[in-house]
């Protein structure tokens, strides 16, 4: 013979323990999710800037290394800024300028990449070289490419550098 057990609570304070949460702990449950999807939506947000300026520093080095690439594949006697461009300087980081009406290179420019705008700063100066204790004062052509841009995160500037010496002629 089989049995039925009767599960109902027997008193009152029971009945009223069983039946489900009150609104004191449906508020809390509430505020802590709130806190959660706040957080996580602020993660977001700062991962989506983070990722911006990251891709703003790229555009910026694509940008820097194609103003290098451009020069160097100019004739050695035209790599130089231009005397009468906007922004010249006859001397940069304590070394002259390599420059001339022939020289093929602007100052400075800009740039408009998605929307940012970036900033161009040319310069291509001197740099000595010794030889068997000898200083030869225009060994070569040290080309500065400077490229600055501001977005959500602020001001940014990136800089490349590269040599470029004589060709070596025959004879």
């Amino acid at each position: 013979m089989v049995m039925a057990v009767d599960k109902r609570p027997e008193t009152g304070a029971e009945i009223r323990r069983e039946r489900g949460t009150t609104i004191v702990e449906v508020i809390v449950a509430t505020m802590l999710l709130a806190v959660g999807v706040l957080a996580v939506l602020s993660s977001m947000g700062t991962a989506s800037k983070a990722s911006a300026v990251a891709d703003h520093r790229s555009t910026a080095v694509r940008v820097a290394t194609t103003e290098i690439e451009t020069m160097r594949s100019w004739p050695y006697d035209g790599v130089g800024i231009r005397p009468t461009s906007r922004g010249f300087t006859s001397r940069f980081e304590s070394r002259p300028t390599v420059s001339g009406n022939s020289m093929r290179a602007k100052a400075t420019g800009s740039i408009d990449v998605g929307g940012v705008t970036y900033d161009i700063v040319r310069h291509v100066t001197w740099s000595p070289i010794s030889v068997k204790g000898s200083t030869i004062s225009d060994g070569y052509k040290l080309i500065t490419v400077i490229v600055a841009w501001g977005d959500t995160a602020g001001r940014h500037e990136m800089r490349q550098d590269t040599g470029l010496y004589r060709p070596v002629t025959n004879g």
